[in-house]
């Protein structure tokens, strides 16, 4: 340290500036013991998520940390601004009694996990930790060093795929395989939020973030709506004639779906401003749309309509694949804006006569409404 620095230990009280305030390196470290600013937040953090007051923050701090000086409000800016560059997540807990409630009544689905929460951000990422499960089975199982995932889209999508770029950053590579590749199931329905769009989420998967782990992608470039006699044109582009053709990789197919009677439900926002639309879909008795396919208690819909989703997968092929052993997981929270649950969709999704999911990802409150309504069925 320069012998015109005055240390720390010396420097009245009064006179230092906060740590938040971006003190000079030789007011804040020793020499031989450093701390980098991430460094410290994350100490911070650790405490923080401990369950510590700011008070005993800074005690465990000046303890373990004696050359980093703290004032009182620093421990606030630094766990906020952990919290917005995204270091920290919030680990609903699982609500046990429901999620074998499901699996004894559905024993049909290879995994159930019902996260107790009203926040659609906690079930992605416990979809997330549940295709990351998927993926070391692939590994473990059979040793596969290559894996196909297809992502739908949507504000929940976008969520898991985000969170699951983090879980493979952090888990050993000898646990996964050495190549995965992501497709793009279909394109994206907000011009507004082009990032919910499924090609989108690559940009999480990209540069040197998943260290020795090779990703591909395989994108959708195609229209989001289009017409039913059109879609024998678009399919033999060669671009789009190679997304089809690659559907057979496919191994974990992840999903989500939305109700139609939620007012922001994206696919019924577009459907919906065609009267033609509106009139097929309701006679259909539609429930909701899963991979932006619209379904009902009889099944998914096939009736034409003026305009539809152009997707990889129709949901009736789900069944097929699940037979080749694919997997489906679908990931089911609540509404991103007004938090409204999906019991009515759930239900609908569950009493297929033929499964069109392996996994199953939900919220606590869908489940609640799911129980509600089959309490008020008769014969139930």
């Amino acid at each position: 340290m320069a012998s015109n620095t005055t240390s720390p230990t010396t420097r009245p009280a009064s006179a230092r500036r906060s740590f938040v305030g971006k003190r000079s390196r030789s007011e804040i470290w020793r020499e031989d013991d450093e701390l980098d600013r991430t460094e410290v937040i994350s100490a911070v953090s650790s405490f923080f998520v401990k369950g510590l007051t700011v008070k005993q923050i800074l005690a465990a701090m000046a303890k373990e940390y004696p050359q980093i000086k703290l004032k009182r409000e620093d421990p606030y800016a630094l766990v906020r601004e952990a919290a917005k560059k995204g270091w920290l997540a919030f680990h609903a807990p699982q609500h046990w009694q429901w999620t074998k409630t499901l699996q004894d009544d559905y024993p049909w689905l290879q995994s159930v996990r019902v996260v107790h929460t009203t926040a659609n951000r906690a079930v992605a990422l416990s979809g997330a930790e549940s295709l990351l499960r998927l993926l070391k089975g692939y590994r473990r199982s059979a040793d596969r060093r290559e894996v196909h995932i297809g992502f739908s889209g949507g504000h929940t999508m976008r969520a898991l795929s985000r969170a699951f770029a983090g879980l493979l950053l952090s888990e050993p590579t000898d646990s996964l395989p050495e190549k995965v590749v992501i497709h793009a199931m279909a394109a994206g329905f907000d011009p507004r939020d082009p990032t919910t769009d499924p090609n989108t989420f690559c940009s999480y998967f990209t540069g040197g973030l998943l260290n020795d782990i090779q990703v591909e992608f395989f994108g959708l470039s195609a229209p989001s709506l289009v017409q039913p006699e059109g879609i024998r044109a678009l399919r033999d582009m060669p671009h789009i004639q190679e997304a089809f053709a690659a559907v057979r990789d496919l191994d974990i197919i992840v999903a989500s779906g939305s109700s139609w009677l939620d007012p922001h439900a994206p696919l019924r926002t577009l459907m919906y401003r065609s009267p033609e639309c509106k009139r097929v879909l309701e006679e259909e008795e539609c429930i909701g749309d899963v991979l932006w396919r619209p379904v009902s208690d009889r099944g998914s819909i096939e009736k034409p309509t003026s305009v539809r989703a152009l997707t990889l997968v129709e949901l009736s092929e789900l069944p097929a694949l699940i037979q080749q052993g694919k997997h489906v997981l679908l990931t089911l929270g609540p509404c991103g804006l007004c938090h409204a649950p999906k019991g009515r969709l759930l239900l609908c999704l569950l009493r297929q006569r033929r499964p069109l999911m392996t996994d199953l990802v939900v919220d606590s409150r869908t489940v609640a409404e799911m129980m509600r309504l089959l309490a008020e069925t008769p014969g139930h």
